[in-house]
């Protein structure tokens, strides 16, 4: 028996009614709500991005000729959040993660490793480190190795 203290995690009670009406998730976001890409990140220190990670991200995007203005950026932490309430709630058609956890927060299990890039319901989603890791140390083999593994998904991800 369930007390009225237990709490069941959202996305049980979500695919529990998948064929009733279910009120959306409400996601804290920033950015264009039409933006065509999704970024998630897990920063426990308030819901922007810090300003070096910020423009790490805004290079990343203007090498792939993206413009800042058309993404929608979500810190993921402290929100309880799947890939269907992001289908959901945005016309977006990629999802960038940069986070080696947030595929486990998303329920995300057809990851294994970083720097993959998989479909799933008409979304093309990348997984890379944090932008924090990637913005360590810029001289790093390992760093300049991750860099050149995140550069060839997303020319993938974009040329489609």
């Amino acid at each position: 028996m369930i007390s009225k203290s237990t709490q069941v995690p959202a996305f049980f009670v979500s695919n529990l009614y998948t064929n009733n009406l279910v009120l959306p998730v409400h996601i804290k976001y920033i950015g264009n709500p039409n933006g065509t890409i999704i970024v998630l990140f897990n920063h426990e220190q308030g819901t922007e991005l810090p300003q070096s990670e910020y423009n790490l991200l805004e290079t990343i995007l203007k090498a792939c000729n993206i413009l800042i203005t058309d993404i929608l950026l979500i810190n993921i932490h402290k929100q309880t959040l799947s890939i269907k309430d992001l289908k959901q709630q945005f016309n977006s058609s990629k999802i960038l993660i940069f986070g080696a956890d947030i595929p486990n927060i998303l329920y995300l299990n057809e990851f294994k490793n970083l720097y993959q890039m998989i479909s799933i319901a008409n979304l093309d989603i990348l997984l890379s480190n944090s932008l924090a890791h990637l913005n360590m140390d810029a001289n790093s083999k390992e760093i300049l190795f991750e860099k050149k593994q995140l550069w060839v998904l997303l020319k993938k991800i974009f040329s489609k």
